[in-house]
């Protein structure tokens, strides 16, 4: 019987430094919240050698609809790709302890955007739902090597329709270079895990282009 641990994370410190000219003019350094949204945007595949049926995550920088940068997000699996396992607008935004909060939207209408050539500048907020309630914002921190994400099962309670009770909900994520690791659970209120994947394992992705 596994059950979850709650996490905590701290932020990594960055330091900028300027170009060296006759004249020092420090460049503009790129705020973290957008480092972020460029190296999460593209396209991800499981390895070749997986066995498991082919899966395609594919994230798209939009135009902000608000504040902080915004991401399209939309899984696809199947043996010729033709299954939408998954489709979200994502929101990150700095807070003012260095994490960057991932807030994930539903697309009330999400069919005409599906092919991926649908005409994604067109989104607005009208076109959205809230996902998750409080508390079950991922949190991203930096690394020396890349990015963690987490959502804490201790503060990310949901009601499940199905399962017609309060559930908690974990999810953990890592990307380092081109590769893109992902897990999520399910718990009842005690901590139990009812779903998802054991403490340790992964669902591991590969970039293969922007």
């Amino acid at each position: 019987m596994k059950s979850y641990t709650f996490l905590s994370v701290s932020a990594v410190a960055l330091t900028v430094l300027g170009s060296c000219t006759t004249t020092p003019v420090p460049d503009t350094p790129i705020k973290p919240v957008t480092r972020l949204a460029m190296d999460l945007e593209g396209t991800y595949n499981r390895a070749v050698s997986d066995a498991a049926e082919p899966l395609r995550d594919r994230r798209i920088r939009l135009s902000p609809l608000g504040a902080g940068e915004w991401i399209y997000y939309q899984v696809n699996e199947g043996a010729d790709l033709e299954n939408v396992y998954r489709q979200r607008v994502l929101q990150l935004q700095a807070r003012d302890n260095g994490t960057i909060a991932q807030v994930a939207y539903t697309l009330k209408t999400p069919e005409p955007f599906q092919a991926l050539d649908a005409p994604l500048s067109a989104l607005t907020l009208s076109d959205l739902d809230i996902t998750l309630t409080e508390g079950c914002e991922m949190i991203w921190i930096e690394m020396p090597n890349g990015w963690a994400g987490r959502v804490d099962p201790g503060r990310c309670v949901i009601f499940s329709d199905r399962r017609d009770t309060n559930m908690r909900i974990g999810s953990r994520a890592d990307l380092i270079g081109n590769r893109l690791r992902q897990a999520e659970s399910g718990y009842d209120m005690d901590g139990v895990r009812l779903w998802g994947s054991e403490d340790g394992e992964w669902l591991t992705l590969y970039r293969r282009s922007q």
